[in-house]
């Protein structure tokens, strides 16, 4: 689940399965973290030149770590999304949620395959 973040324009990413949220650490890695109050759970949205949305760390936008996935599914190290700017893996699309359950909302879709997170 995506839920808004204590600051404007803060995300956070939240597993609906395990109730943990996504994070980036100080040294550049993707993991779970249980606590909501941490920081490193802290994302924002920015629109690169492709029109499509970039998920920034809060936390670490200064060293310029994104979100991506790799062509297989996996977690693209964070420290590899910083160079080429504009990576076809740190590029996400609001995709609506095929559902009858209206309630669910949106979700971001990877552009390289359109899965859900």
């Amino acid at each position: 689940e995506i839920s808004p973040g204590p600051y404007p324009d803060t995300y956070r990413f939240e597993s609906v399965e395990t109730g943990t949220f996504i994070a980036i650490s100080s040294a550049g890695r993707v993991y779970a973290e249980e606590s909501m109050e941490n920081k490193n759970t802290l994302f924002v949205q920015h629109k690169n030149s492709y029109n499509s949305i970039v998920i920034i760390s809060f936390r670490f936008a200064h060293l310029g770590w994104r979100l991506g996935l790799t062509k297989t599914g996996s977690v693209k190290p964070v420290l590899k999304t910083v160079v080429p700017a504009n990576q076809k893996a740190t590029s996400w699309k609001f995709k609506p949620i095929e559902s009858d359950d209206s309630s669910l909302g949106t979700t971001f879709a990877n552009i390289m395959g359109g899965d859900t997170m």
